[in-house]
């Protein structure tokens, strides 16, 4: 509810290009400012208020609200000399949506004039189409500190779980998984030899003859994998168990 105790009409004229409106016997915190000119005029709760520095621009003709949380003292008002405007004041319980016309935004030609778009220019004829960038000898990243002829740096990703198995391999293609399924949301399958002999990794009915082969004289097999990776089967010549790594 307003406090009509402290509501106050003031009708004002700019005898100088800036007035400072004094509410010292009241202390409001809104402030409606009606500027009966031809100019615009410009608000602001600080001395150094100007065409660009304000908090609010109250068109010719048109009618602003100035609201704060707490009472003040002081508006200051920039304009046009011989501008006429009046000033309600008063204090009321603060509604921060009264915030939305305390803050205005500068539009193309409160400086310079206005700008009218009518047309653009055909775009000349080729093989190019907006939305494609070509880019020939390769990008240059200003200010960084690895050598043209590096890669880029990679970080490893953390593993968030595992499990690891034995899978029995013969001469039938069997899932290189611990179970009966591979582990979900793995992102990497490590295949160890066998202790003796070999065994034959590929895709779903990979045989001897077309599958790769995994010795006991081998390194661990470890490959990336992700959803999309075909599932990995593994065959041998007789019967042989492998440990199977997955990791997610």
């Amino acid at each position: 509810m307003n406090k009509k105790s402290n509501w106050r009409e003031q009708s004002l004229s700019l005898y100088e290009s800036f007035l400072a409106v004094s509410f010292k016997d009241t202390e409001p915190n809104y402030v409606y400012i009606t500027n009966n000119g031809d100019t615009n005029l410009y608000i602001k709760s600080t001395a150094n208020v100007s065409e660009t520095a304000y908090n609010l621009i109250v068109p010719p003709q048109g009618r602003k609200l100035f609201a704060r949380p707490n009472p003040f003292n002081e508006v200051y008002v920039y304009g046009t000399v011989g501008t006429p405007f009046v000033v309600e004041s008063f204090a009321s319980a603060f509604d921060p949506a009264n915030l939305d016309q305390t803050t205005e935004t500068m539009t193309l030609g409160q400086f310079n004039g206005e700008v009218a778009v009518t047309s653009l220019p055909t775009l000349p004829a080729g093989g190019n189409k907006l939305g494609s960038v070509a880019i020939d000898g390769g990008v240059v990243l200003n200010g960084s500190n690895i050598p043209d002829s590096s890669a880029l740096p990679m970080r490893t990703a953390a593993i968030n779980d595992f499990k690891y198995g034995g899978v029995i391999v013969g001469s039938t293609a069997s899932l290189a998984a611990v179970g009966t399924s591979a582990f979900p949301n793995r992102k990497q399958l490590t295949i160890y030899p066998p202790d003796q002999g070999r065994i034959f990794w590929g895709k779903q009915g990979v045989t001897p003859a077309t599958g790769l082969p995994l010795t006991s004289l081998d390194a661990p097999l470890s490959l990336p994998v992700s959803p999309l990776t075909p599932a990995i089967y593994l065959v041998s010549e007789g019967s042989v168990t492998v440990q199977v790594l997955e990791v997610s």
